[in-house]
């Protein structure tokens, strides 16, 4: 799931996966105006590793490499709380 680019860019080290075709990604996200780091899953691998069964899926992963936070589905009124998730993550000592 994309973060919604100005909760991203409000948070350092916040960074979206974009899941649509390969040729398309790189070119969206500049359309965007995304600042932050995107990268393909090929093949499935990272949804895999973090059990993503529905898209949209946002996954927040704190310092420590977990999970801290699962959306399944994204509408209008969601961002607080993928940006109360984040800042919660991105709070957490590291070790």
């Amino acid at each position: 799931m994309a973060i919604p680019v100005p909760i991203a860019d409000r948070h350092e080290g916040a960074r979206s996966e974009l899941s649509d075709f390969a040729t398309d990604v790189m070119p969206f996200a500049k359309k965007m105006g995304v600042t932050f780091p995107v990268f393909w899953d090929d093949g499935g691998k990272t949804a895999g590793t973090w059990k993503v069964a529905t898209m949209p899926t946002g996954i927040v992963v704190n310092k420590k490499g977990a999970l801290a936070y699962t959306q399944r589905g994204f509408v209008d009124g969601d961002e607080a709380a993928l940006e109360k998730a984040i800042t919660a993550a991105l709070a957490e000592p590291a070790k």
